[in-house]
């Protein structure tokens, strides 16, 4: 009784606000949105932080055909997404090699439709961190083209706020595995598209034998240059679930127990974008996402901004 509660309710996690509408765990937290224009440039050794915030405003979940679940609590997140890279330049297959971390700290709120009793929601902010090596690859040529490129791997970490009784948390409670490449090509001097491919692995969520199933995301992004500085792009992201949920190694656990025709998930969002370099080397990126095709997941608008600048930046 006390597992079909929990994969019926909980594991919402902290970038994508995925809420379970299905009795099996749900994914956890990837990268939808935050980097998107041109995302595989790099201005060079040194040091970065980048700061992210996302809001997250679910207008409705829906079940694994995509139809709507009526009544279904909606979890609504805000998140503030600390990053600090160092570039160096000690070579590594050709590119520079780098280092990342990241810190997540989400405020979650659960809403209903007035008829039923709302889950408890862990007041606690606290992500896990995200930590890994980078090789960044700039100033290159594809096609006779100009192409910056990065390759990185990743491991999320659960040290952060959990606690058994809430039904939702801001800690997925999991490891999670997430190789990605990213790109950024210029087919002419103001015209470019970027991509960043996530390919993520979960082990299973400590205590419970659940394991979400891998999957694959991608942000992309084409964008063009109005002026120096400025470029104006039309931004998405797309998540696809590979391979089915499980519990104790069985992939068919919650098709034969609970009669769970598929427990993949899918969302794709699309918006417009803007991105500014200011004058002393601050980036802005502002982007506004309106989800789609959703299964298995919350479907509703994702506004992201992301900030970044070089510490050890020369006048």
């Amino acid at each position: 009784m006390f597992l079909c509660r929990r994969v019926a309710i909980l594991m919402l996690l902290l970038l994508s606000a995925g809420f379970a509408p299905a009795q099996d765990p749900s994914l956890p937290a990837t990268n939808l949105g935050m980097a998107n224009i041109q995302d595989g440039f790099s201005p060079g050794p040194g040091w970065y932080y980048l700061h992210y915030i996302q809001l997250y405003q679910p207008r409705r979940v829906a079940d694994a055909y995509g139809n709507s679940l009526p009544g279904a609590v909606r979890v609504s997140s805000l998140l503030a997404m600390h990053q600090l890279i160092h570039e160096t330049k000690i070579k590594v297959a050709g590119g520079n090699l780098a280092f990342s971390l990241l810190l997540p700290l989400v405020k979650l709120t659960a809403t209903g439709d007035g008829k039923s009793v709302l889950p408890s929601v862990n007041p606690g902010v606290a992500g896990g961190l995200i930590f890994g090596p980078v090789i960044q690859w700039s100033n290159k040529r594809l096609l006779g083209l100009p192409y910056a490129h990065r390759a990185e791997i990743d491991l999320s970490v659960p040290l952060a706020s959990y606690n058994i009784r809430y039904d939702i948390n801001p800690s997925s409670r999991l490891y999670t595995i997430t190789a990605y490449y990213a790109f950024t090509l210029w087919l002419t001097k103001g015209l470019s598209i970027s991509n960043r491919h996530n390919i993520n692995y979960n082990s299973d969520r400590i205590g419970t034998g659940e394991r979400p199933g891998m999957f694959y995301n991608v942000n992309f992004s084409v964008e063009q240059q109005l002026f120096k500085g400025f470029c104006a792009a039309i931004t998405g992201y797309y998540l696809t679930q590979l391979g089915q949920d499980a519990y104790h190694g069985d992939t068919h656990y919650y098709q034969e127990t609970y009669q769970v025709a598929d427990t993949r998930e899918r969302v794709l969002g699309l918006g417009p974008g803007v991105s500014y370099v200011f004058p002393g080397g601050l980036a802005a990126e502002l982007k506004v996402f309106l989800e789609t095709a959703a299964r298995n997941r919350q479907e509703g608008a994702r506004p992201t901004l992301k900030l970044a600048y070089q510490l050890n930046r020369r006048s």
